[in-house]
């Protein structure tokens, strides 16, 4: 698989238009469709970094210097699995939290979830409405 394939595959598992993903990545559409269509044999490190980011793989694997032209199909494949069990929201989001990098995703984790062990429900209602405890009801998520 080509660098440009891969671009696309991972682009439309993304359900972005080449039009989108220009703008994410600061180019037109004609630039990307250029990538595709391999027409484009040197991309700025920068321009891969960012597409690497947005897509959710390595600037190696985007590549394709990584020998796993599986990655992608495993990564649909999952994306199909979670649309199918808990819908699209939970599917968007997902994809979302992947182009996070790993501090991005870590202060997301972090922000939202919290130690039950240290404190007792009761003792920390604040955290509660600070961490977004709440579900519909008003009542904690957590039973500790």
């Amino acid at each position: 698989m080509t660098m440009g394939e891969y671009i696309k595959q991972l682009r439309t598992s993304h359900g972005f238009s080449q039009e989108e993903l220009g703008k994410m990545v600061g180019v037109n559409r004609a630039a990307v469709n250029k990538w595709e269509c391999g027409r484009v044999e040197n991309i700025k490190r920068s321009t891969i970094e960012q597409l690497a980011k947005i897509l959710g793989v390595s600037p190696a694997d985007l590549m394709c210097w990584n020998d796993d032209s599986n990655t992608s199909s495993k990564q649909s494949a999952i994306y199909d699995d979670v649309k199918e069990v808990f819908g699209d929201p939970a599917c968007e989001m997902l994809k979302k939290f992947s182009r996070l990098d790993s501090v991005d995703q870590g202060k997301l984790i972090g922000r939202n979830w919290h130690s039950k062990t240290s404190l007792s429900c009761q003792s920390h209602e604040s955290q509660h409405l600070r961490y977004g405890c709440y579900g519909s009801t008003r009542k904690p998520y957590c039973q500790g």
